[in-house]
């Protein structure tokens, strides 16, 4: 993770080829295949080529502050970064997260550290140093549709960042849906790849909560390659 000293719903569309095959035959049995296939590539995450700086602030107040980052949008377009998302801690309401899309992280690192944007912010009520992240989201699942607001990220470090993600897929989205967490997106600090930034939406926060804190998970989580304790951050998407 990239710590400065200054003041900080993607859906990926899936694209399926449909053979069709002429040979009467074999139609049913193949067409039979075809669906199972393409059920699976439809639920299986898929690779993403995002690129994100997420900012975490401490401020006074999450709407003085929104009106801050709304005022400086000039700013990010002129390093050509994109807004993405915002929101605000459930469990503290005076932390702002923020995730804008770049695609040169130079000129991104430059636009984290211009007194420009420490003077917007500062402005905007930021109360303390920012934590400043540049990730690359490996996995992005598509939303269903209508989904809660509430998202909880898990920041960690790992031993392999591959052998974690298969001992992810192995446990398997069923059993984190009982948990009331969603699979939303997995990404990697771009100059740290073992540290990642796991991101779920919460469809039951009470259950959610309670997993985050139960030792099946931290044995999971040590078993998977953990290193260190991770930080889990509720937080609420803003419209």
């Amino acid at each position: 993770m990239y710590r400065l000293n200054l003041f900080f719903k993607s859906s990926i569309i899936v694209g399926l080829t449909l053979i069709f095959f002429s040979c009467k035959n074999n139609y049913q049995k193949k067409a039979e295949e075809k669906k199972i296939e393409d059920t699976t590539t439809i639920q299986r995450p898929v690779k993403s080529t995002l690129k994100l700086i997420m900012i975490q602030y401490p401020v006074t107040g999450f709407e003085k502050w929104k009106e801050g980052y709304k005022s400086s949008e000039s700013i990010r377009t002129a390093y050509g970064i994109d807004h993405v998302a915002y929101g605000y801690g459930i469990d503290n309401p005076k932390k702002a997260i923020v995730m804008d899309r770049f695609s040169d992280l130079q000129k991104t690192k430059v636009y984290a550290s211009t007194p420009i944007l420490q003077e917007a912010m500062q402005k905007a009520g930021v109360t303390g140093l920012p934590t400043v992240s540049f990730i690359e989201v490996i996995r992005v699942e598509g939303s269903s549709g209508v989904e809660p607001n509430e998202r909880v990220m898990i920041t960690q470090r790992v031993k392999d960042a591959e052998a974690w993600v298969k001992a992810f897929d192995e446990e398997g989205k069923t059993k984190r849906m009982e948990f009331g967490l969603s699979d939303r997106a997995i990404g990697q600090e771009i100059d740290d790849p073992n540290l990642l930034y796991i991101t779920f939406v919460v469809t039951d926060i009470k259950k959610a909560k309670a997993r985050m804190k139960s030792a099946e998970l931290k044995k999971w989580l040590k078993d998977a390659g953990m290193q260190g304790n991770p930080d889990i951050f509720f937080y609420i998407l803003s419209e």
